[in-house]
């Protein structure tokens, strides 16, 4: 989250930990309930780690 304030990325952020929901979807969506997570349906991306999140929103969304 720290890399997305700074570098003023777009995001639509979801809390799972007081949404059942929420975590019902991280899990229909990536078959665990592991955060963070990230789906960008424009790309047709999806990714659990950091440092992978990280490195594509640097290599997609950052100009």
């Amino acid at each position: 989250m720290r890399f997305v304030s700074e570098h003023k990325v777009s995001i639509n952020a979801k809390d799972i930990s007081n949404d059942p929901s929420l975590a019902a979807e991280l899990i229909r969506l990536g078959g665990k309930r592991q955060v963070p997570y990230l789906v960008d349906e424009a790309q047709g991306t999806a990714m659990y780690e950091s440092a992978d999140i990280i490195e594509y929103l640097r290599s997609n969304y950052v100009h």
